[in-house]
């Protein structure tokens, strides 16, 4: 027994869990099958929006804002680096 228990524990073990994965695979495939088609069905209905133009204008500009901010922040990292620089050096001497 001491020779074949473990060999045959093994093979109970490796039969089981190939068995259960399967089932597993099984079941999550069929889980995301059924969310897929539960999404697809889904309808979406904003109803009437009021003052479509201006929510885009006012996205448009906060966009291009944003823009301009990114474009002049390297510039003012420059100057802080400088500024910090500048300080080290007085705190040195």
């Amino acid at each position: 027994m001491r020779r074949t228990a473990p060999v045959a524990t093994a093979r109970r073990f490796e039969k089981r869990y190939v068995r259960d994965t399967s089932q597993y695979d099984a079941r999550l495939v069929e889980a995301e099958e059924r969310k897929l088609a539960a999404a697809r069905e889904t309808k979406i209905d904003v109803g009437q929006l009021d003052r479509v133009d201006e929510m885009q204008s006012t996205w448009q500009s906060g966009s291009d804002e944003l823009l301009t901010l990114k474009a002049g922040f390297g510039g003012t990292v420059a100057k802080m680096e400088k500024a910090k620089a500048a300080v080290d050096v007085a705190e040195e001497g």
